[in-house]
């Protein structure tokens, strides 16, 4: 394929049930001026049957041993020819126009990073549930050393808007040039890690107020995906997204009120992570559990936030007292009773 201004990197895995709605609603756009490329992650089903039976020159796919979505995301970003890089998950779909819409504007304007709104639909039983729609309220346009108080009312919007890929354009020469990736390591907030990193680099930056994106979730899948994210270092993904926070933050010295905001939704993320590997498991050991625990007490991420904003609360100091001096059996038996719900 020829240079186009628009890649768009569509990974995929046993997605024979959805594959087929998320690629037409690429394709659907009569424009020439992007490539999909759909990158099979070793599926086991008719995911690649299906991807094959197109005849569309703005679609090649490619087919690869399993590795997990980051490597396969990454992947793509190598593959990619366009002067910009956008992502979709093989369960969702854009919304109708939503392709046309980002190449006008692309085309039209120059940006590093442009950000756009979605909405939902909730799927049991074959029964389709659509949520409220998600996005800024009117175009935002503003420049990185500015961007404190834009990024808090984002996330304020809705915490997806901030830190999700799939509602996202970049710059492929951004993320070329400074060997930006997702880590393929993380369970979980790979994608605010990797935006984290690459705001470091980028310049303008854009909020749209247009839905152009639909997120689809699935009743019978949610088991499997709270069960991957049960892993005992899952509050390590926490910490790495809050490293790659404070380094955006210290370049731009951004302000404390802004820093402030974020650090306490970072300690939630660190309690709340901690509850789906601290309860009751059959997966791991009581060993194992301890071990764990102790670790997230003395998480680099979780000590910051723990001086800042845990000092004056009795029962956290009490924790933290109980896990240093070795007696983490009793600090765990508390933290299990208080917290974990």
């Amino acid at each position: 394929m020829s240079e186009k201004l628009l890649s768009i990197i569509l990974p995929a895995y046993n997605a024979e049930k959805t594959i087929k709605r998320a690629v037409d609603s690429v394709l659907c756009s009569k424009s020439d001026d992007f490539e999909l490329i759909v990158i099979d992650d070793g599926s086991k089903d008719s995911t690649n049957d299906i991807v094959r039976s197109y005849n569309d020159p703005r679609l090649s796919l490619i087919t690869k041993e399993n590795s997990g979505v980051s490597s396969t995301r990454n992947y793509g970003i190598e593959k990619a020819t366009g002067k910009y890089i956008t992502f979709i998950d093989s369960d969702d779909e854009y919304a109708a126009g939503a392709i046309d819409r980002i190449l006008s504007y692309a085309n039209s304007e120059d940006f590093d990073l442009l950000g756009f709104g979605y909405y939902g639909e909730w799927i049991k039983n074959g029964k389709v549930y659509k949520t409220d729609a998600n996005s800024v309220s009117q175009k935002l346009s503003f420049n990185i050393e500015d961007a404190a108080p834009y990024f808090r009312y984002i996330f304020e919007s809705s915490h997806i808007l901030l830190q999700t890929s799939w509602n996202k354009v970049f710059k492929r020469e951004i993320i070329a040039e400074n060997g930006i990736r997702f880590d393929e390591s993380m369970v979980c907030y790979e994608n605010l890690t990797m935006i984290f990193d690459y705001l470091k680099y980028a310049r303008k930056i854009v909020f749209l107020n247009d839905i152009l994106y639909k997120y689809c979730f699935y009743a019978e899948s949610n088991v499997n995906v709270i069960q991957k994210r049960r892993k005992l270092d899952l509050t390590s993904d926490v910490s790495k997204c809050y490293e790659k926070f404070i380094e955006l933050c210290e370049k731009y010295s951004y302000d404390d009120q802004y820093r402030a905001f974020m650090d306490s939704s970072f300690l939630n993320d660190f309690v709340y992570c901690s509850r789906k590997y601290f309860e009751k498991s059959e997966q791991y050991s009581k060993s194992q559990q301890l071990d764990a625990f102790s670790k997230y007490l003395r998480d680099d991420g979780m000590t910051k936030l723990r001086n800042g904003y845990l000092s004056g609360m009795t029962f956290y100091r009490l924790i933290f007292t109980l896990n240093d001096k070795g007696l983490k059996h009793i600090a765990y038996a508390l933290y299990k009773k208080m917290i974990i719900k």
